[in-house]
């Protein structure tokens, strides 16, 4: 068993800051990029997650990635998460509740969804598209981008560092798969992309960091370490390029995506009441970015998450549609899906 006194000794702290017994056991469930994770069961049966942030990232995926340190990283996620929290408290989009906050130990309790809970990431993969998407991320994710307007001049934010690395990483492996045409295109919309300041962002909205019950439906959010301000385009990108790489598994119909994705767009425009000229505009934006979402989960360093459940025809035809969106003047997303 990983015995690590230090993080034995936090976790007590943090569960009688929390008001909780301090007997527990505890089970290893992941590390993130910079964060060590454990899910604690105490003697009542209660379930939470500790959750440690590190100096250094613990992906060996990921190389040459500046350095932002646990104190910076912890802050910034906390400062989300709480705003999430506080975004969607009257929502049917959960965000667990923070319990404690160790902050000189880069440190959090916080609670656990029922074990009924699982990634979003496996029901894609088999062909299952929720009706909450459309109906409960949707609208929260549009709620939580217009919450968090009054705070993107927050210090948390001001370090760009890993933004502009990861931006790097997502636009120079789709431009790997573009001809010249295409990346120029590429290029000078990466550039005025680059300066968009609306909104905070989750950064990291993808299936594994959505949470999905099968039996009800219900949705919730979880590690918000990556988020930084930016435009909304980029979170809404992550669902629809998953949803766009599900129809090329075996059995799952165009139809179907197209409706998912247009009924997750539909919903999200609607809450965020935007115009009509306003709602071109994301979606023409959307047509690029989901595309580029594609490729890198084709051609980027987590391939084998996203697109190793294909075969090497269906990720060639999906490069092969993608790549068409990305034009001068693209279509809307609607209307290419």
């Amino acid at each position: 068993m990983d015995i690590d006194r230090n993080r034995y000794e936090d976790i007590r702290t943090l569960l009688a800051a929390a008001g909780m017994t301090n007997l527990f056991t505890e089970s290893r469930v992941t590390d993130g990029l910079w964060n060590d994770v454990w899910r604690i069961r105490t003697d009542d049966g209660s379930d939470m997650y500790f959750k440690r942030f590190e100096d250094h990232m613990q992906s060996p995926l990921f190389t040459g990635t500046p350095f932002i340190g646990a104190r910076d990283t912890f802050a910034r996620n906390l400062k989300t998460h709480l705003m999430a929290s506080e975004a969607l408290g009257a929502s049917s989009l959960t965000i667990p509740r923070v319990l404690a906050v160790m902050p000189h130990r880069h440190s959090y309790l916080m609670a656990a969804v029922p074990r009924s809970f699982g990634a979003l990431l496996s029901s894609l993969q088999s062909g299952e598209f929720p009706t909450s998407l459309a109906t409960v991320l949707a609208p929260g994710l549009s709620l939580f981008h217009s919450f968090s307007h009054s705070y993107t001049e927050a210090p948390e934010y001001y370090d760009r560092g890993f933004v502009e690395y990861k931006l790097n990483l997502q636009f120079d492996a789709a431009a790997k798969m573009l001809g010249d045409r295409e990346l120029q295109y590429l290029s000078d919309f990466v550039r005025d992309f680059r300066t968009h300041r609306e909104c905070v962002v989750h950064g990291d909205l993808n299936s594994r960091n959505i949470l999905y019950n099968p039996i009800d439906g219900a949705l919730a959010v979880i590690d918000f370490e990556q988020s930084y301000v930016g435009a909304p385009e980029f979170d809404i990108a992550y669902i629809l390029s998953e949803l766009v790489i599900c129809g090329a598994v075996e059995g799952v119909t165009t139809d179907s995506v197209s409706k998912s994705g247009r009924s997750f767009l539909e919903n999200y425009i609607a809450s965020a009441e935007l115009s009509r000229s306003d709602a071109r505009e994301m979606e023409m934006k959307l047509t690029i970015l989901t595309a580029v979402q594609v490729l890198y989960r084709i051609e980027g360093p987590t391939r084998s998450v996203w697109t190793g459940h294909l075969d090497d025809e269906s990720r060639a035809n999906l490069t092969t549609t993608v790549t068409k969106w990305i034009t001068e003047n693209p279509k809307i997303f609607s209307a290419v899906v």
